[in-house]
């Protein structure tokens, strides 16, 4: 539910933050005042942005484009051939939960063996796996664990494709 909740949040701020960016029709600022109205969120600086959630609690997300989030690194491996997307970081209660979206030539194959040696090698516990094979598709599903952190990996695969898509998504164990 909590994953869930997160995804969701992820998917609005991405919302607002293109209609921010794209600076369409309103000023900038005209644009971030009826954002903040609206939406409760208020946003601080560049990709940064606080809101409240329904229980009043201060949230603070940071919304990133080919970059990774600050911390990500810190926390998690960082696949090398890999050209990053986006990332995401929220903070609560000075606890951080990210997520991270990149895309590589390396075959699904390739990717998925770094990632099990990698995690291995730095002390990630592997808790399930599982690969599903569809028609046009291939993707694995990976999940990890360490010290406070639990880490969920989808690694994709289109046959049409010459690339592989990664998503990670950290969180902090409840």
């Amino acid at each position: 539910m909590k994953y869930k909740l997160n995804l969701v949040v992820v998917l609005i701020l991405i919302l607002f933050s293109g209609v921010i960016l794209s600076g369409c029709y309103k000023s900038e600022q005209e644009i971030k005042k009826e954002v903040e109205e609206k939406t409760g969120l208020r946003i601080e600086k560049g990709n940064i942005y606080t809101y409240k959630d329904k229980n009043g609690d201060l949230i603070m997300v940071e919304l990133t484009k080919k970059r990774l989030p600050n911390g990500f690194s810190k926390v998690f491996p960082v696949l090398k051939n890999g050209i990053i997307v986006n990332g995401y970081r929220r903070t609560f209660e000075g606890l951080n939960s990210y997520s991270a979206q990149w895309k590589t030539k390396d075959s699904l194959d390739t990717v998925k063996n770094w990632y099990l040696d990698k995690l291995k090698n730095s002390g990630w516990n592997k808790i399930s796996g599982k690969e599903i094979s569809r028609k046009k598709e291939k993707i694995v599903l990976i999940n990890f664990d360490k010290n406070k952190y639990k880490a969920k990996i989808t690694i994709s695969s289109k046959s049409e494709s010459k690339s592989t898509s990664v998503y990670v998504y950290l969180d902090t164990k409840n």
